[in-house]
């Protein structure tokens, strides 16, 4: 609802609200993990600004390791953005997986080098 309403008057708040509530789903519910993750994903690689940067950082090491390692070439791939603070946000994020999980991210990290 928060993300319609924020289609419909491009204000703010409600794209953080509805981002919001997506981080909690995430971290709430197994059953819809995926979807909220690429909802999560979505936000803040099109719509991202400081208020999206901020409550993701404030809030993604609630969410379970896996649901990230899941994702993790998406993410790698938006890790070049022009934007500074979203890649400044994706290498926190990859850092905190790779010191939980080393091996998963230095493969996924080592396959666009592949040729």
């Amino acid at each position: 609802i928060n993300y319609n309403l924020y289609e419909s008057n491009q204000k703010v708040g409600y794209l953080v609200d509805s981002f919001e509530a997506s981080l909690n789903g995430v971290s709430l519910c197994s059953q819809y993990e995926l979807i909220f993750t690429l909802r999560i994903l979505s936000t803040l690689f099109r719509r991202g600004c400081t208020e999206i940067y901020s409550k993701f950082t404030e809030m993604y090491k609630k969410i379970p390791l896996h649901v990230w390692i899941f994702v993790l070439p998406q993410i790698i791939a938006r890790a070049n953005s022009k934007d500074k603070e979203l890649r400044d946000l994706i290498a926190e994020l990859i850092y905190h997986l790779g010191v939980e999980q080393p091996h998963v991210v230095l493969y996924r990290l080592m396959v666009p080098l592949k040729k």
